[in-house]
């Protein structure tokens, strides 16, 4: 469309329009895997909203929190210690699927949110972080 004012042709461009007036693009959602090789075949997964960081840093949406377990047992320890000792973590669930991105499924991710994901440690267990209950966790990794 072209129009005159004050005695000077004036285009306007709607290509230029829908840029300036359009939201920007925000990044898909992001997963930081940082298990180790022997927990990337892991299909138990406790997985959880962490509350602290939601809202900001890396996650302006919600930040998810999953810990990747090799038993049941151990995901139910987790659950409890998130539950009851963790007071950031909230909507716990023990997921048992074949892939990380299964577990997620019930999560409805969207854009701006964040994806931490970890192998199960003691500390998640609610024990002492000792060499022992390291060697203890990295056992029942194997015997899966």
């Amino acid at each position: 469309m072209t129009w005159i004012m004050n005695g000077t042709n004036v285009t306007l461009d709607y290509h230029k329009l829908d840029e300036l007036f359009s939201e920007p693009e925000k990044e898909p959602y992001v997963i930081d895997d940082e298990r180790e090789a022997h927990e990337m075949n892991a299909n138990i997964f406790v997985v959880m909203r962490d509350t602290f960081l939601s809202g900001w840093g890396h996650a302006p949406s919600s930040s998810i929190f999953v810990v990747a377990c090799p038993s049941i047992s151990i995901a139910e320890q987790v659950a409890y210690h998130a539950e009851n000792r963790r007071t950031d973590m909230k909507y716990v669930t023990i997921r048992r699927t074949p892939t990380l991105m299964k577990a997620l499924a019930s999560r409805r991710l969207s854009d701006g949110d964040h994806v931490k994901v970890i192998g199960v440690n003691p500390q998640w267990c609610g024990w002492q972080w000792r060499e022992h209950n390291e060697e203890q966790l990295r056992q029942l990794w194997k015997e899966e």
